[in-house]
């Protein structure tokens, strides 16, 4: 197998995180705003070595995003149970696609079932038969990863320092400190870690 080979489909979601991405930014605003956010979601340096990996994140970006579109047609349209429906199914594929999206399957799960709580059996049927046929899926790799000691998520210093701190620190050193915005909340984020005298 090539390196092209392994690379294709994530490359091909690059283009389908770039059509989703435009058509959710239509949807807020037209204009300044709608442009400025579709850049902010496609030109992270970040964001954009996802889609040349040979892992699934590409993927799973891609179809998250996806996700969140037919969430905000569902909550648009006329036929919200539809929406919702693809929303999920988009949400599961980005799961199957690398596992660190699971979280954020369930808290659209979530979202679906307290924005439209269902009355009756059938009502559950967009959120819970992809919730189903996912759990089935995953089940058994997600035991096995936990029984070999690989499942594991989190750092060890806390949220900001591991998080918010380490990726204010790489997008400084991948734009050479020349970005203003970067510079001030690269000093914002080391005085919120300096300790109290």
């Amino acid at each position: 197998t090539s390196e092209w080979a392994l690379r294709l489909p994530n490359v091909l979601a690059f283009v389908v995180f770039l059509v989703v991405s435009l058509a959710l930014m239509r949807r807020v605003s037209n204009g300044v705003v709608g442009t400025c956010g579709f850049l902010l979601l496609t030109a992270n340096p970040y964001l954009l070595e996802l889609f040349s990996m040979e892992r699934g994140y590409g993927l799973g970006l891609a179809f998250m995003t996806a996700s969140l579109l037919f969430l905000l047609r569902a909550q648009e349209g006329s036929d919200p149970a539809r929406e919702e429906t693809f929303a999920t199914v988009c949400a599961a594929l980005a799961v199957l696609s690398n596992f660190t999206f699971l979280l954020v399957f369930g808290a659209l799960v979530l979202l679906v079932v307290v924005r439209r709580p269902p009355r009756r059996l059938a009502d559950s049927a967009p959120w819970a038969i992809p919730s189903i046929l996912l759990a089935a899926a995953v089940t058994a790799p997600l035991l096995r990863l936990k029984r070999s000691g690989e499942l594991y998520f989190g750092g060890t210093s806390g949220f900001f320092q591991d998080t918010v701190r380490s990726l204010v620190q790489l997008t400084l050193a991948e734009s050479g400190a020349g970005c203003p915005i970067a510079l001030a909340l690269e000093i914002a984020a080391n005085l919120t870690w300096l300790d109290p005298v």
